[in-house]
């Protein structure tokens, strides 16, 4: 009798009906929730007191850690000013900044606000490399005059010492941001980061995660895992998911959990 693997089939059929729904405009993904428990546990040994959200979109992240993080304090920053005002009403307890976050400090900054405002961006779109069903997506809908900070200029501003999470979601600029942190990041003054990063040119010039990769890992900080992975409905390609990097001190329980992973215990 020839045995059935369903599993061999199920998973590009999903990623077929993903991209059928994508097409109407609708986005679905498997859902994945480790990247909470896993950040809670990376920390365990740590006061999470500071938490900066880069790219808070209508502020769910940032709402999620202060239900997680109920003594830290959530700094929000979305320089989209609809999406702005969305994360003051649905996370009250964040403290919203109308800001883009770069490695250079200045105003007027073109961002590009696109059809779907999830992939709005710094960036231009990418039209010459994108399926003709996400054109459709990052098509831009207006451009927006912005201003933009560096994560050292505005620590040092506001007295802020250390960062126990940054959370970047900035499609493609993510980078950006981390070389306006030179002073924190060779400091060590990031515990942990949890960042968006793409494996695919959606935007002009934008860079991939090989990119932030290397730049974070020559401050010193460690790789520890992917989540939210989004692959192409046509090919199955890893196209962005999410990534945690570690400054040095939680590199030992980094190791910890993954060794935990592996095993039934």
């Amino acid at each position: 009798m020839v045995k059935f693997s369903y599993k061999k089939y199920l998973k590009p059929f999903l990623q077929y009906l993903r991209n059928i729904f994508f097409k109407s405009g609708y986005k679905i993904s498997p859902i994945d929730k480790s990247h909470w428990k896993d950040q809670i546990n990376l920390l365990s040994e740590i006061q999470v007191e500071c938490i900066l959200d880069i790219g808070a979109n209508e502020g769910a992240v940032s709402k999620k850690y202060t239900s997680l993080f109920p003594e830290a304090r959530v700094i929000s920053f979305e320089p989209i000013p609809e999406l702005a005002n969305l994360v003051k009403t649905n996370c009250p307890r964040a403290e919203v900044y109308e800001l883009a976050v770069y490695n250079k400090e200045k105003n007027n900054m073109i961002f590009h606000v696109n059809t779907l405002i999830d992939t709005s961006s710094i960036y231009e779109s990418e039209d010459n490399f994108l399926p003709e069903d996400y054109n459709s997506h990052q098509d831009l809908k207006r451009k927006i005059s912005v201003s933009c900070c560096t994560l050292d200029k505005f620590t040092s501003d506001k007295n802020i010492n250390r960062i126990n999470i940054l959370k970047v979601d900035i499609q493609g600029a993510e980078l950006r941001v981390f070389e306006g942190a030179k002073r924190l990041l060779e400091k060590k003054r990031i515990d942990l980061i949890y960042t968006e990063v793409f494996f695919l040119p959606f935007y002009k010039n934008m860079p991939l995660f090989n990119d932030i990769s290397s730049y974070l890992t020559s401050y010193g900080y460690s790789f520890h895992g992917f989540y939210n992975e989004s692959h192409s409905g046509y090919t199955g390609k890893l196209q962005w998911c999410d990534a945690i990097f570690l400054s040095p001190k939680l590199s030992k329980k980094s190791i910890e959990l993954l060794k935990k992973s592996m095993s039934n215990k």
